[in-house]
């Protein structure tokens, strides 16, 4: 932001990604998009450059924050025009003072600066109490856009879920589009339909057809250490996920392999490993 906001012609705006897991992938797949259209955008904040080190605002441009718990909890200020809610698991528990206090953190996004559309993944139960908890406090027509990866959302409001690998989207009971994910190499499992659909409902919000969304899905080459197949030999796919910090965000990778044999390392956080255990049969 500058001194001289009000005099843009068109104003830039500001968007904020949020959640355990998932948020540089969003950001980089939100930029990706927004580039095809030759929109000025920028990443910042906990991916890339700090927020006080992007350039200087210009009509119409867009500034992608990927907004941590740590930084959301010291902010004195929030008030992004479109905020995203990915998904919330157990980390940075003693940072927080516990689970209540990580999420408080994280709300503080959406709570404070009340967006003037807010992406929130319902698939988590603290994602479905902040979705109508922002409802209540906009007056808007549709202030929330519900995303989800696991349940169909037909109902009334704005919605985009994964149907069968299909990623739809519902306005008041009416299907618009649909995506077919299922071929897609780099958006795969629920992690990748959540993160395909919080970077379309962003696009859509700031009046990107989905046709041109489509084309762009189809384009994105993924982030390095994060699900990021290196390559095949001798029938076996090799796949870097080093940056799975907890086991939350390792779980929904390695679920979306099958016949594995999984090298790893690091330190236990306070959930340890019980997230793992829904997909330890495949595991070797």
């Amino acid at each position: 932001a500058t001194s001289n906001w009000r005099t843009f012609q068109v104003e830039p705006k500001i968007i904020c990604v949020t959640g355990s897991n998932g948020k540089s992938t969003t950001c980089k797949l939100l930029k990706h998009i927004l580039d095809s259209k030759n929109f000025d955008v920028e990443i910042g904040g906990n991916f890339g450059k700090s927020a006080l080190e992007l350039s200087e605002a210009t009509d119409g441009c867009i500034k992608i924050l990927e907004i941590s718990s740590y930084q959301s909890e010291l902010a004195r200020t929030l008030q992004p025009d479109l905020a995203v809610f990915l998904n919330f698991s157990d980390d940075h528990l003693d940072r927080h003072s516990g689970k209540g206090g990580y999420f408080a953190a994280k709300a503080r996004l959406f709570c404070m600066g009340v967006p003037e559309k807010s992406i929130i993944s319902i698939d988590d139960y603290e994602g479905l109490y902040l979705s109508n908890r922002m409802q209540e406090e906009q007056t808007l027509a549709n202030p929330v856009i519900n995303i989800s990866a696991l349940k169909n959302l037909p109902g009334l409001g704005w919605n985009i879920f994964n149907r069968k690998g299909f990623m739809v989207e519902y306005r008041n009971k009416k299907q618009v589009y649909a995506i077919d994910l299922r071929q897609n190499k780099v958006l795969v499992g629920d992690h990748g339909y959540q993160n395909a659909s919080a970077a379309y409902a962003v696009s859509r919000a700031l009046g990107i057809s989905p046709k041109d969304i489509e084309s762009s899905l189809s384009s994105f080459s993924g982030l390095r250490h994060r699900a990021e197949i290196l390559g095949k030999k001798n029938g076996v796919t090799f796949v870097n996920d080093s940056k799975a910090t907890n086991a939350a965000a390792a779980a929904a990778s390695v679920g979306s392999f099958k016949n594995i044999r999984w090298i790893l390392g690091g330190v236990s956080k306070a959930d340890g490993i019980s997230p793992l255990l829904p997909i330890s049969e495949n595991v070797k």
